[in-house]
């Protein structure tokens, strides 16, 4: 006979509590986990929302991008490389950015923000997928993935916008691929692939991930098979065709050293010392900037340098005697070794010897098995609560990074912070630029031949420097660092602009002029050169060319006062006035400028406007501008 199930028990007793199953249990934990991670990103980022763009790549990108401007040009985005780097998903995310906010650099910020939130979450997935449902290392991992410091770069530098954007699609790829492991399917495999494709669209960094997927397939024990390898091949073609487009894109730009100073074996020190100092500062992310030169080519390399081959001997050794019995430390080194195996420096691209936004993947691998290891919650006999240490390293990440967001807040606090934390000839002129715009031209000097000391060959220095000699009106000094600039890189556009305006001041119109469309045969887009040769042509007598390079450049920029004021006075030249009246408005509707009130006047004076002349010459007096006396008496003023 059944037993009979008890009625009536009293409250409180065992059988009327609610059953709370373990994967509901799990479920809340991980919501719990993944929302307090999410939320110190959030909090750590908080600096960006005000954040402006900075002279770093942004204007490239941004705000000197006319392609960004239109989705008109659609084709523009898959044909023309900006910087060159070939990334059209990129361009097209910041075209959208564009078409929201213009030149304020809110929603970039925003937007980067954004992908970098999704991100962590879904490194949380991952994890959790890759450790077979283990809360702890995946709470781990995610945290330190949104807050880590060496992550700032990539997030709060608008420019690093294809890093988050790569990074999303390839961690999608990286989770549908432990899917189609799960389960083996010809739909799952092609998913994959175009997530793949789309994150090579983003950056070219992702050619590496075919080399990725291997280590996946090591730490889930897949045998490596011929069909394993074939399997990858179609996303090796992939990366050839993007490694192509990359090299010949930095080639063109000058970032790849295609005959290096520095030997072989002086950039398998690089490497080494890149892969060293990755991990360092993963462990104490401190002493963070920009840029970290390489060292002075005239010097013997620092003994860090001599040592670090050491480091990766002691890391492999490490690897090779655990992999059998702690198969998740050889997976988080290899993890961590190929998805830096583009930049560390083997090739010399670039101008830095680390730099932050490279870590954004590869740390995945290094925080990989610090999850597991601290998931446990023991060492021998020591008990202690792994949630609790990873809410304090995140509380303490969280607020260094707050900080590094701050210093990306704008050119100056970017520039201060290079030159403090990690001097070099690039910080100094970048810094020196801005002491410029703010009128300090004595300090600006005296940085720009600090930097020049760093570096003599440093093209932009003497370039920045001769700006300040033009300024002053030394336009000897001038001429020399002009010439010393085009001397050590001749295919510098702005160099041949600026010498071309200072011929054109000097009365040497067809030699400023001659250099002026040099800078445009090399540059078509430089827009400063359309200004400087239509205000050359216009002194020339050319006022229907001016016209139309004053045109051009103001695609550029739309909203400069001072060139639809001089577009005004060439059709005054021409006799056009009732042609000028509407660039001349155009101005006055910028800037309320006392002599775009008076030339508006000249315009409704030689029309007949009699009355309209009379007001325009008292608004031109009232806002402070001399009229000439000849022309008051004419109007009756």
């Amino acid at each position: 006979m059944k037993q009979q199930k008890p009625t009536n028990l009293p409250k409180g007793s065992k059988q009327n509590a609610p059953r709370i199953k373990p994967k509901q249990a799990a479920n809340t934990t991980a919501y719990w986990m993944i929302g307090l991670a999410l939320l110190f990103t959030l909090i750590a980022y908080i600096p960006s929302f005000t954040a402006d763009f900075v002279s770093w790549d942004d204007g490239d990108y941004v705000f000197n991008n006319m392609m960004i401007r239109s989705f008109a040009n659609f084709n523009d985005f898959f044909t023309m490389p900006v910087q060159g780097n070939y990334h059209p998903l990129t361009m097209i995310s910041l075209a959208m950015n564009y078409a929201m906010t213009g030149d304020n650099a809110s929603s970039y910020h925003i937007l980067n923000l954004m992908l970098h939130l999704l991100n962590t979450f879904m490194v949380f997935r991952f994890v959790l997928m890759l450790s077979k449902g283990n809360n702890v290392a995946a709470f781990a991992v995610a945290m330190l993935f949104g807050v880590h410091p060496m992550h700032v770069e990539s997030v709060a530098w608008v420019a690093e916008r294809k890093d988050v954007l790569y990074g999303c699609f390839f961690l999608l790829g990286m989770i549908y691929y432990l899917k189609y492991l799960d389960k083996i399917s010809r739909e799952g495999y092609l998913f994959v692939l175009g997530l793949f494709i789309l994150s090579l669209a983003s950056k070219p960094a992702a050619i590496i991930f075919p080399i990725a997927l291997f280590t996946l397939d090591f730490y889930k024990q897949r045998a490596i098979t011929v069909k394993v390898v074939l399997e990858k091949v179609p996303m090796i073609l992939f990366s050839g065709i993007f490694i192509f487009l990359a090299l010949h894109g930095q080639t063109q730009v000058g970032a790849v050293d295609k005959a290096s100073v520095w030997s072989l074996g002086t950039r398998l020190f690089f490497a080494s010392f890149g892969y060293m100092m990755y991990f360092v500062k993963m462990i104490a992310p401190i002493n963070l900037a920009p840029l970290y030169p390489f060292p002075a080519i005239n010097e013997s390399l620092p003994l860090a340098y001599i040592l670090s081959p050491l480091f990766f001997v002691a890391t492999a050794a490490l690897c090779f005697m655990t992999w059998k019995k702690y198969r998740e430390i050889t997976f988080g080194f290899a993890f961590f070794l190929v998805n830096l195996l583009l930049i560390l420096q083997f090739k010399i691209v670039g101008s830095a010897v680390i730099a932050d936004r490279y870590t954004y993947i590869p740390y995945i691998g290094l925080f990989f098995i610090f999850g597991l290891f601290i998931s446990k919650g023991k060492i021998k006999s020591f008990s202690f609560n792994p949630s609790a240490i990873i809410i304090c390293i995140g509380i303490l990440f969280t607020i260094v990074s707050y900080n590094q967001a701050e210093t990306w807040h704008s050119n100056e606090t970017l520039w201060n912070n290079a030159v403090n934390s990690h001097p070099s000839a690039t910080a100094l002129i970048n810094r020196a630029i801005e002491l410029r715009k703010a009128g300090k031209r004595d300090d600006a000097l005296k940085m720009y031949n600090a930097a020049l000391k760093m570096n003599k060959q440093a093209y932009e220095g003497f370039f920045n420097r001769g700006n300040i000699y033009f300024d002053m009106n030394e336009d000897s000094l001038a001429f020399r660092d002009y010439n010393t600039s085009l001397s050590i890189k001749p295919d510098y556009a702005p160099t041949y602009d600026n010498r071309g305006a200072l011929y054109a001041r000097e009365g040497k119109s067809e030699l400023g002029m001659a250099d002026l469309n040099k800078a445009l045969l090399l540059d078509p887009t430089y827009k400063p050169s359309y200004k400087n040769r239509g205000v050359t042509l216009m002194n020339m007598g050319h006022y229907e060319e001016a016209i139309k390079d004053f045109t051009k450049f103001l695609s550029y920029e739309p909203k400069n006062g001072d060139i639809y004021n001089s577009v005004g006075v060439c059709y005054q030249y021409l006799k056009k006035y009732d042609l000028s009246l509407e660039p001349i408005t155009k101005a006055i509707e910028l800037t309320q400028q006392g002599v775009y009130y008076l030339n508006r006047s000249y315009s409704y004076n030689a029309l007949g406007r009699m009355q309209d002349a009379q007001n325009d010459a008292k608004t031109a007096r009232a806002k402070g501008y001399k009229v000439p006396a000849a022309y008051a008496r004419l109007v009756g003023i």
